[in-house]
């Protein structure tokens, strides 16, 4: 009797894992204000601006994107794209995005999301970008102060198999790789941690699927832009609505906070093609100051330091 034929493991042909840092740099910025320090020093310096707001994604207002060219950094084996990104919000956050490309067997992830795991070098790096850019922009930041707490978020977008691998085999034959990749965790999970990590997915059609769990995210998808940016809005929001809470409490509402606004606000925009604003889903300062929650780490997890990274308790 022939035995069934292994599955191949999929190796990643193309793809970029985006590591996000988001800080409160103070009350709020001048978008405007700041594009023109910035487009000031852009013959002087290797720092410009890009444009307002994402075609798909039109926030009101506009955050700033700013890129700086500059030596990749080390992440163990990996090594991040020559560049850095930070958008400035008008509350006061600022988000900084560093790329890293992806190319070879899916397992290699896991070892990557290992090293991102509160990485000491991006997260000095990150620190040091945003000290420099407020620097830049001084008199458009209202009381500015950048805060020792961060919150830190990966995703992991993959555009293309090779072979072709259907994106169900992500949640079928390969759910222990991809859970892993999602929990930073080396050893083999459990079938309960499993689910667990993959119980947030969805799919607008065949050929696309995205995962989104605590402290990352996996999307198989060729155009996935728009979901990216969601995601990152919805980090920087979290920021916010800790940064704004002293009160403890389950951590459980942030959980489905942020996994909700993510599948509402991008599922809308697949389907729809509509165009909505940041005030829709962005709570005010004021708001965020009767929000009571903050996380509380679940089970042996390493320390977090000044990251705010952790699992959340399990319900």
């Amino acid at each position: 009797m022939a035995l069934p034929e292994a599955q191949a493991e999929p190796v990643v042909q193309e793809g970029i894992c985006y590591a996000l840092f988001a800080y409160d740099a103070g009350l709020a910025i001048n978008l405007d204000e700041s594009e023109r320090r910035i487009t000031a020093l852009t013959q002087r310096a290797a720092i410009r601006h890009k444009h307002r707001a994402p075609r798909y994604f039109e926030y009101r207002p506009a955050p700033l994107r700013v890129t700086q060219e500059r030596e990749a950094l080390g992440v163990g084996a990996f090594r991040t794209a020559p560049s850095v990104e930070a958008v400035l919000y008008d509350f006061g956050a600022v988000s900084v995005t560093y790329q890293v490309p992806l190319a070879g067997p899916l397992a290699h992830l896991i070892t990557l999301a290992e090293e991102l795991y509160e990485s000491a070098v991006l997260l000095a790096d990150s620190r040091r970008w945003v000290e420099h850019l407020l620097a830049t922009i001084a008199p458009a930041v209202t009381r500015p102060g950048l805060t020792d707490f961060v919150e830190t978020y990966v995703i992991f977008e993959i555009g293309a198999f090779s072979p072709p691998s259907p994106p169900a085999e992500l949640y079928t034959t390969h759910a222990q790789e991809v859970a892993r990749i999602l929990r930073s965790e080396r050893a083999p999970l459990s079938a309960q941690e499993v689910n667990d990590a993959l119980g947030h997915r969805i799919s607008f059609g065949s050929d696309d699927v995205t995962f989104i769990d605590w402290d990352a995210a996996l999307i198989a998808d060729r155009d996935a832009e728009d979901v990216r940016a969601v995601l990152e809005f919805a980090n920087v929001e979290l920021l916010e609505m800790r940064r704004a809470s002293t009160t403890p409490s389950s951590c459980s509402a942030i959980s489905t906070w942020r996994a909700c606004t993510a599948w509402s606000r991008s599922a809308s925009t697949w389907r729809s093609g509509t165009r909505a604003s940041s005030a829709s889903c962005r709570p005010s300062r004021a708001s965020t100051k009767s929000f009571p929650i903050s996380r509380r780490t679940a089970g042996p997890r390493r320390s977090s330091g000044s990251s705010s990274r952790s699992s959340p308790p399990r319900s």
